[in-house]
């Protein structure tokens, strides 16, 4: 820029501009579902190789907002404080020294929490032998439960009519002989 004041020119000053590589838009790996409620359940987010953008940093996000920044292109998450049970949301945004990519789509995953009910698979009972059996569960407020047999004589002959509801026909018992059935309780990763 050079000003000019009754013709007389300034010396020229100069401003340079330097221009920064936007990084490209990342996108995240499928990653789940994980048990939240489980002993050292961890999460493993990563980004797809061909999104990475050599040398940025990466801004982590979960439903609740921003959970982590990290100089790789992962992240292990470990704590699931505010994290709810089913489908989370994650994204992550990539930055090269003061330019800031897009928000990478986001990435559904799921979570699951142990469910509190206690498995109930009913009282024991003696049942005669032509009689109809059905075993009497309690269904679980949160998830699913699934009948097994857990042991007694010719297994191959038992079958549980619809294992995964609480209240169930059994045939191909016969006496006189003893059944053990087990009612177990899941919500998608987590089982009890």
């Amino acid at each position: 820029v050079i000003a000019e004041v009754n013709g007389c020119p300034s010396a020229p000053v100069t401003t340079q501009v330097t221009v920064l590589p936007v990084p490209r838009q990342p996108a995240l790996e499928p990653a789940g579902p994980v048990c939240i409620s489980a002993p050292n359940a961890t999460l493993s987010l990563r980004l797809q190789e061909d999104k990475v953008t050599p040398g940025a940093s990466y801004t982590w996000f979960g439903p609740n907002g921003q959970i982590a920044t990290t100089s790789t292109p992962a992240l292990l998450l470990a704590n699931f404080a505010g994290f709810s049970n089913g489908s989370n949301g994650f994204h992550v945004q990539a930055r090269l020294g003061s330019c800031t990519s897009s928000l990478s789509p986001t990435l559904p995953v799921v979570l699951n929490t142990i469910p509190e009910d206690l498995a109930f698979a009913g009282n024991d009972f003696t049942a005669c032998d032509a009689e109809a059996i059905f075993l009497r569960g309690e269904e679980p407020t949160l998830g699913s439960g699934r009948w097994t047999l857990k042991s007694g004589p010719n297994p191959s002959l038992v079958q549980i009519s619809t294992p995964n509801k609480a209240i169930t026909a059994v045939n191909g018992l016969e006496g006189p002989n003893e059944y053990v059935f087990t009612w177990t309780l899941s919500n998608g990763a987590c089982a009890d």
